[in-house]
């Protein structure tokens, strides 16, 4: 497992994405790794790849260069992409410091640089981390809720008035209709603030968590697990496709963060709800992997047209992944069904979305690809087979293929997995797996521990990931 985490996340992406010359982290490279495209700076990806360099420098103490690598990210987050004047966090500048799209802030990204500088603080004690990451959630809390009816509204104006649909002509940057809230928006709040919590219990903060995870399993996810994924102002749903990919991302939210939620049992039933739907809907069958998009019922085909996204773009794989090995060794778990198609979704990931010639993961299954897509056959660097961009990064990747690294693991030779070299992978998000943060506390005072089904999980994964 260590071998894979280099070859495919930590050695394709690092040092080759850091930008030594204007700060931040270029973000576009080709199939083979090659530089391309305009390399504009999305807060989104510069707050995820310093994610990334913090949870290393948690998982490999002994390697400086994460620690280098995460306050070169935090720094620019807080030097170049937090506006000075007004306050809260840009969506999207250029290489060159010239900010673009207006100066406007987003709801999604912001939750990430939030993250980001949690985990900053937790993995480098650089001063002003967590203190930037509270400023960030007060600044977009204070413009960005909504009093009337609840919720974040996602786009902002540089100076905090909020964009409606009547204002631009602008496509929103989550790609749906302006002024919706969506579950994309939601679900990273709570992520965030779930660790914000964990790290420095807040009041404020612990209630706006406690509202937006109200708010979440109120409106947006339904009794059979469906999941809507926008709604109107007053939260009355917008008909569209569901997007599979949020069940089982909000499946691992829901699971490591229920000790946090004022009802936990409802939020565990509501995970295995998402997870069961999304399998019933999305499973690509034996190949593995899955679609991703389409009904949230019958039927698939309207007027003898398929309404199914036939699609295995790369997060909802590796979120599949996670939350199907999370619910394969819950206690007490009796459905046998999770572990069996953990191993399919393992197999399928590993056989299918990484590229064995130049490493790293595919964007989208290659398969899956029209012939236009996948100009002179199947393995010629088209846009489609692209490495890296705006949206893609190495955070998720690196977070679920560092929980086999979690605890020491058995082969089957009965040789450790551990090589000493790493230690065990950190996560904010375990259900009571952290002891609070005091800031005065040392580094290894606070290393997160993880808890003992975790643990188990993290042997399972190991197991495959040594056997392939």
């Amino acid at each position: 497992m260590l071998e894979f985490l280099r070859r495919h996340i930590i050695n394709v992406w690092f040092p080759r994405c850091i930008d030594r010359q204007a700060g931040g982290f270029f973000c576009d490279f080709d199939r083979a790794w090659k530089p391309c495209g305009p390399q504009q700076r999305m807060l989104e990806f510069q707050a995820r790849q310093t994610h990334v360099a913090a949870l290393l420098a948690l998982a490999f103490p002994n390697e400086s260069q994460w620690t280098d690598t995460a306050i070169h990210g935090f720094r620019y987050l807080r030097d170049v992409m937090w506006d000075h004047q007004h306050g809260g966090w840009y969506w999207m500048i250029g290489r060159d410091g010239v900010v673009l799209q207006n100066g406007s802030k987003h709801a999604h990204s912001t939750a990430y640089a939030l993250q980001a500088c949690v985990q900053v603080h937790l993995a480098t004690r650089e001063p002003g981390a967590l203190e930037l990451a509270r400023e960030g959630f007060e600044w977009f809390d204070r413009y960005g809720y909504d009093n009337e009816y609840g919720g974040f509204q996602s786009w902002l104006r540089r100076e905090g008035t909020i964009l409606q649909i009547d204002d631009t002509s602008a496509a929103e940057p989550l790609g749906h209709d302006v002024g919706l809230k969506d579950v994309n928006v939601h679900g990273d709040w709570i992520e965030a603030l779930t660790d914000l919590v964990r790290v420095q219990p807040n009041g404020t903060v612990q209630r706006r968590l406690q509202n937006l995870a109200h708010l979440f399993l109120t409106h947006l996810v339904m009794r059979d697990g469906a999941l809507h994924y926008a709604c109107y102002k007053d939260w009355r749903p917008q008909p569209a496709l569901e997007r599979y990919g949020y069940h089982f991302q909000n499946v691992h939210r829901f699971v490591t963060g229920s000790d946090l939620f004022e009802r936990p049992k409802a939020f565990q039933s509501a995970a295995r709800r998402l997870l069961d739907h999304a399998i019933a809907r999305s499973n690509a069958g034996k190949s593995g992997g899955f679609w991703y998009a389409g009904p949230g019922g019958v039927p698939n085909k309207l007027e003898n047209v398929l309404v199914l996204v036939k699609r295995r773009t790369w997060w909802p794989q590796f979120e599949a992944l996670r939350s199907l090995a999370l619910f394969s060794l819950r206690k007490n778990e009796t459905d046998s069904r999770y572990a069996e198609l953990f191993r399919t979704q393992w197999n399928f990931v590993r056989d299918r979305m990484c590229d064995k010639s130049f490493g790293g993961t595919y964007a989208t299954c290659p398969s899956d690809l029209s012939a236009r897509e996948r100009p002179l056959g199947r393995w010629r660097n088209g846009a489609a087979l692209h490495k890296g961009n705006v949206w893609k990064d190495a955070l998720l990747h690196a977070e679920t293929a560092g929980m086999a690294r979690c605890s020491p693991a058995k082969s089957e030779q009965g040789e450790s997995t551990n090589t000493g070299q790493m230690k065990s992978w950190p996560s904010l998000r375990c259900a009571s797996a952290i002891q609070i943060v005091r800031p005065r506390e040392s580094i290894a005072d606070t290393q997160p521990q993880l808890q003992p089904a975790l643990l188990r999980l993290s042997a399972m994964i190991s197991q495959y990931f040594t056997r392939s």
